[in-house]
């Protein structure tokens, strides 16, 4: 994290997040339902060859 902060310090000022990383990703991760997050493991399952029972 903190080389991105230096990364964008020193090349381009103008471009410093103004909301840290962490906040950010925070706020993109909260929004999973659990249906949401069900969906996704049986996609993962079906993709890595796995069997899902009914």
């Amino acid at each position: 994290m903190l080389g991105k902060y230096i990364a964008y310090a020193f090349n381009d000022p103008k471009k410093y997040p103004k909301i840290p990383f962490l906040e950010e990703q925070e706020r993109k991760s909260i929004s999973h339902t659990s249906e949401d997050l069900e969906s996704i493991a049986m996609r993962n399952t079906i993709l890595l060859g796995g069997v899902i029972k009914k």
